[in-house]
């Protein structure tokens, strides 16, 4: 099992996340938490939350908790939802592992805005490519 720090480590190689300031708060036995404080950087034309930065906050967390147990899982399909506009503020996800048999896992991801509001929803599906 790996250590929060290593897990840390490794994801520092992500310089994508690291632009945005996505932060890894808690990672391991599958599961992972991750969160940003949103910016006006990251807002669409409408003074929102651009979904693509959503849906990479949501990735980034699928990818910390499925490679927490063992590196080399990768995205096969994801599938987001929008449900609210969320607030200013701090974002977090949440990533919770649903199947992990064999080398195919599922894993749902819940962002929510720093009032506890569910802003999006997305279902991720990956693939270990080492065994």
């Amino acid at each position: 099992m790996k250590t929060i720090e290593e897990i840390r480590a490794h994801f520092q190689k992500d310089r994508f996340a690291a632009k945005l300031g996505i932060q890894i708060e808690r990672a391991g036995q599958g599961e992972a938490v991750c969160s940003v404080q949103v910016t006006e950087e990251q807002k669409n034309a409408l003074g929102r939350v651009q979904g693509g930065f959503l849906f990479t906050l949501a990735d980034f967390t699928f990818a910390v908790a499925a490679n927490s147990r063992q590196m080399g899982t990768v995205t096969l399909d994801s599938h987001i939802h929008y449900l609210a506009a969320p607030a200013d503020g701090r974002l977090t996800a949440m990533a919770v592992p649903k199947s992990t048999g064999g080398r195919i896992s599922v894993y749902e991801v819940f962002i929510r805005d720093e009032h506890g509001q569910e802003v999006a929803l997305m279902t991720a599906t990956g693939y270990r490519t080492r065994a």
